[in-house]
């Protein structure tokens, strides 16, 4: 609601108080939205979404800094076996793989 009401800073400054997962999603998605990747990027991090960090950098063609994260989440996934965990890792090796055929074509 407070995206819909331009209450960004309202809302940023809520988020950092409690980091709802959720919420941080919605704000990575506004920012994004607006074609301000800086700040999506920012909030995809704090929601720990592994796979829309991936997907950014590699629309950016920041390759090095895809394969980093996803590196970073498999080492997660292998230490906690989390299922969200996962599901970011795989999807993450899924979009550096359709990167990589795109651009190598």
């Amino acid at each position: 609601m407070l995206i819909n009401l331009n209450f960004i800073d309202k809302l940023e400054e809520t988020l950092n108080e409690d980091g709802n997962p959720e919420s941080l999603l919605r704000l990575a998605s506004y920012y994004e939205s607006q074609d301000d990747l800086e700040g999506a990027m920012t909030y995809y991090k704090k929601a720990d979404d592994i796979q829309n960090v991936i997907r950014l950098y590699l629309k950016e063609n920041k390759i090095d800094e895809a394969k980093n994260v996803f590196e970073e989440g498999k080492k997660k996934f292998k230490s906690t076996h989390d299922a969200k965990d996962l599901k970011g890792y795989m999807d993450g090796a899924f979009l550096i793989g359709n990167y990589y055929e795109k651009n190598n074509s």
